[in-house]
């Protein structure tokens, strides 16, 4: 599916970073009330230009949490892979958990449905239901495990530069990932920001 940014729908790309609140808990990270959210990082396309947003805050949840609500509108589509059963889902518990908005906000953002999990255009029914098995812990991880490890051992060592620049490199590979999908080429406004894959 390909929608054609504008300023006043644009098209978020968002990645997190999440680690377990309970050490013992290796799948901790993959639930709202175990883990909770050390970066964000945004890619927003309004097509004019894209601009990028790691939203770390020192690992402090609640402000990540914030700016990340003062960056995003109902009206953008976010676009990522597991954008619409992991990363939105947990951004707006992590959010009424924490008080940082009230659920009936939250429930706009919900309401207007603006999101495209690129696992639902790129992956077989079959792929997709083991990849959503494996991200509520119910089956072992085999492709993301090492990067739920890099972060968690960033995350112990206090290197949050170096969770940011992971998050920020998968949100890229998505915005990257998306484009191929449609068999279309990265846009110029992507490629002036001197990225390379």
């Amino acid at each position: 599916m390909y929608l054609k940014p504008t300023p006043q729908r644009r098209c978020v790309y968002a990645q997190t970073a999440t680690v377990t609140l309970d050490p013992a808990d290796r799948a901790g990270f993959n639930s709202s009330l175990t883990g909770r959210i050390v970066c964000i990082s945004l890619l927003v396309d309004d097509g004019r230009g894209v601009s990028e947003v790691r939203l770390v805050n020192d690992g402090d949840e609640k402000k990540i949490l914030e700016e990340y609500w003062s960056i995003v509108r109902p009206t953008d589509v976010h676009i990522g892979t597991g954008i619409s059963g992991v990363v939105l889902p947990f951004i707006r518990q992590r959010t009424w958990i924490l008080g940082v908005r009230s659920g009936e906000v939250i429930d706009q953002y919900e309401q207007a449905g603006h999101e495209i999990d690129l696992w639902e255009i790129a992956l077989p029914p079959a792929y997709r239901v083991h990849k959503a098995a494996q991200l509520r812990g119910i089956l072992p991880k085999t492709v993301s495990i090492a990067y739920q490890e890099a972060i968690e051992g960033y995350w112990r060592c206090g290197e949050l530069a170096h969770i940011a620049c992971l998050c920020q490199d998968a949100n890229r590979e998505d915005y990257a990932f998306h484009y191929s999908l449609l068999r279309r080429p990265l846009p110029m406004r992507f490629v002036k920001l001197g990225i390379s894959l």
